[in-house]
Parts: structure tokens; sequence; C-alpha cells
């Protein structure tokens, strides 16, 4: 039986109308950078905790004490790192040269919380080695972290960082005049925190009610999951999944900070980002083959996913795996430095980095040969093309600058990068909302080939 064409909204579209789709889609984003630019800032550095450690000759340690009061959970986090400055030789002179060593810190630490007299000990006296780099040209050397508490489940720190042997590595002569050394305490404005949370929050809703809306339309007039066109069933997927990327529990993970819900959200943060990048793959392939001007409509067996998803799979694996290991020693150790203490650590590095350019490789290969079909696409679902680049160009760097993982360096960073997949997803639901056919026979409806996208017309089975 002839196949029936799947009709989606975009297709009944005018010329005006696909043009204020066009301009609702960058005219959001640009909202998204703007209320970000309007926000708190994100991250506080303190500074002005300098101290001069007498230590005269060689062999001797520097000790720094420290007291860090009134944090909070909305502070999300906080780390410690110390710059050592440049020592001279006493009477001055001498050459500067670039050279670098491995700066042996014993801490401790003592936490309390509000109400509590007593102090728990969190840290005793663990040793780990850090690698410091001064440069021929600086005036002080490359900062290390020496405390980082990735859960404030207390209100009061006190610490103590040893420096075993601090001048060892210097090409000094004769006594010292000091050792100067910096520290610097990085924590999240609680202004950012709630920021944060209000704006997660209401993307998620409207993500849930989006995602019910689409489906109950899709359902109602595709009621089975055969009859839905190739884009509508990854824009259902994507769609569920936007809502875990916006991290419902993302509020309970500051008030509640754990392990494991920490794992959860960037599992669900991690599957949104690896299906769009697989949807990205999909989409273009399909258009590639459906442009070389094949009789038949491109098929879609295991040959065709099986590489996506290896390479899609690897990233997601390798990245959690990274993600998981360091959250789980830091709760352990709040002094470990995974780029310092796991030897691992840069090989994961260069695997997950390895799969990114891959990506950005297969990406560019498959976006030239695509272009092709420009001339026969319809062009309302030219803008669908143009808006997924447009994403698909700033979420890569997105990755590449950990927009999505860690410690957002700005509200700007945040609400744009967050703002960015939550508007591409939205209008995809838009631009592929079912819509009731001319001839409503959907008996015999077969597979039609990308709808959307290849001619904008549907075609044939």
């Amino acid at each position: 039986m002839e196949a029936a064409t799947r009709t989606v909204l975009l297709e009944k579209l005018h010329k005006r109308h696909v043009l204020c789709t066009v301009v609702s889609f960058f005219g959001l984003l640009l909202l998204c950078a703007t209320l970000g630019a309007m926000g708190p800032t994100a991250l506080n550095t303190a500074h002005g905790s300098g101290r001069t450690l007498r230590c005269a000759g060689a062999g001797c340690n520097a000790t720094w004490y420290g007291n860090l009061t009134s944090m909070s959970p909305l502070n999300q986090f906080l780390y410690l790192t110390a710059t050592v400055q440049r020592p001279k030789p006493a009477g001055g002179g001498g050459d500067e040269v670039g050279f670098s060593y491995h700066q042996e810190v014993i801490v401790s630490v003592w936490a309390r919380a509000e109400g509590e007299l007593d102090y728990t000990l969190l840290v005793d006296r663990e040793t780990h080695a850090r690698h410091v780099v001064c440069d021929h040209d600086a005036d002080a050397c490359s900062p290390f972290v020496v405390f980082a508490e990735p859960f404030l489940v207390y209100n009061n720190y006190s610490l103590a960082v040893e420096l075993v042997h601090p001048t060892a590595a210097f090409a000094t002569a004769g006594v010292l005049d000091g050792l100067h050394i910096d520290f610097e305490l990085t924590y999240v404005f609680r202004s950012y925190t709630q920021f944060e949370i209000g704006f997660k929050a209401a993307f998620f809703v409207v993500a849930v009610v989006l995602a019910a809306s689409f489906h109950y339309v899709l359902r109602k007039l595709h009621p089975r999951p055969e009859t839905r066109s190739y884009e509508q069933r990854w824009t259902l997927v994507l769609m569920v999944l936007l809502c875990g990327f916006n991290d419902p529990l993302f509020a309970l993970d500051v008030f509640v900070p754990s392990v494991a819900l920490a794992v959860v959200s960037a599992v669900m943060t991690t599957t949104f980002l690896s299906a769009v990048l697989l949807f990205w793959l999909c989409v273009l392939d399909v258009i590639r083959i459906s442009s070389s001007g094949a009789s038949a409509p491109p098929k879609r067996g295991w040959l065709f996913y099986a590489p996506k998803v290896l390479l899609i799979g690897a990233f997601w694996l390798c990245t959690m795996l990274i993600y998981v290991w360091t959250r789980m020693r830091e709760a352990e150790d709040p002094t470990y430095e995974a780029r310092e203490d796991e030897d691992g650590w840069t090989y994961a590095g260069v695997f997950v980095a390895a799969c990114v350019v891959a990506y950005v490789v297969w990406v560019v290969v498959l976006v030239c040969l695509a272009l092709r079909a420009l001339r026969v696409l319809a062009r309302p679902f030219r803008f669908v093309l143009l808006m997924s680049l447009v994403t698909m160009l700033l979420a890569i760097g997105g990755l590449l600058g950990g927009a999505y993982y860690g410690a957002v360096a700005s509200s700007t960073v945040f609400l744009t990068f967050y703002g960015l997949f939550n508007v591409y997803v939205w209008v995809l639901a838009f631009a592929y909302a079912p819509v009731p056919n001319d001839d409503d026979d959907e008996e015999g409806e077969a597979e039609a080939e990308l709808t959307g996208i290849v001619g904008g017309g549907g075609g044939g089975g």
C-alpha cells in the first residue's frame, strides 16, 4: 500500500512564520545570555591571606594555619590553593631560570558545624606531592591545590598546611630572607546558587510540560510508534532526557550533599549530551545518504548505528568513570587532586579528548557532504539544519570549555549553555509537532524517510 506522508507543523508554516521561528530561536538565546550577564557573580576568590614564612636553609619546613568561617551549603564547595613567590637569595643577585619541582604538602583539617563546640577531624596529616612550575620570567610559581571540599556539611574549618623543605628546589645560596606564600580560598556565592536553583527548576518545569504535551499529541495522532517519523521519535527521546539534563535533584544535592546524588545528576547530564551528539550524527548521515541520489530510502540497521554508538558510548563511559572515581576519592580525602594523584588521569583525559576530536572530524565531513542537500531542502527545514549547526558549534565549544561539568565560571556561561539546549529542543518540538494529514488514513502508513529534513515533503515507502 502506498505510504502516507507524515505532516509536521513546520511544513504548514508560511514564510513569515518560519522567519518568526528563526528570530525566536536566536532571540531566546540572546535573552538567556543577557539574563546571565545580569545575574550574580558565581565564584568568590578570597585574597589577602598570604604569609611570609621564615625558613632558614633548604632543610626547613614551613607551616600555614588558617580558619574558614560562616560557610553554608549554598556555597556548594570550596578549595584552597597556594602560590609560592620566587624567593631571592640574601643580598640579591642570582640568575632567574625556569624550572619545576614536586612540593611535598602535609595537610590537616578540622571542621565544626554551627552550634557545635568540638571540632571533627576531617584530614589527619595527609601527604601529597604537588607539581609546581616556576617560569623564568614569572614572579610567582604556578598555584597548586592543597584542600578541596566538594560537599559543605560544616560551617567552620580549621586548616594546617605544612610545606616540606619548600626552598630546597630553588637554586639559591645562603639564607633566604623569607618564603612568601599566597593562599586563596575559592567558593560559590550564595546568591549564585539561588540563581542556579531557580533557573534549573524553571527549565525543568517547562521541559516536563512540553514533553508531556508533545507525547500526548503524538500518541493522539500517531498511536503506533512505527507510524511516527524519524525526527519525531528522536525529538521525544531528547525531550524526556532534557528533563534530567535540567537537574531536578540539584537543590537536594546542595542542601543534602552526597556522592550518590552527584553521580545521578552527572549520569543524567552526560546521557542527554551523548544523546544529542548521537542525534546529530544520525541526522547528518541520513541527509548525506539521501542527498547522494540513492533511489531507495536509506536503511538504518546495525551498520548505520554501530560505529556512532561505539564512539558516543566510549565518550559516555570514560566521562562517567572519571567523574565517579574523582567524586568518590574527593569525598574520602579532601586533599585529593586527580590530576596530581592519579597516574591514569592523563591517559583518561587524552582518551576523552580523542573521542571529541574524532566526533568533530566526523561531523565536519558529514556537514560538507550534506551541504549538497541544501538545494533540495524545503526552506523551513533549512532553518532546522542551520539551528542544529549553530547549536552543535556552541555545544562542542561548551564541552571543551567545561561548561557542563565542574564549577561554572559565571552566570552568563551557565545560563547561555543550559539555555542553548533547552531552546534547541523546544524549537525541535515545535518544528516536528504532528498535525493531522489531509488524508487521515493511517492504516497503511509506512516509514517515511526523514520527512522533516530531506525535501520537507515526506517520502515513499
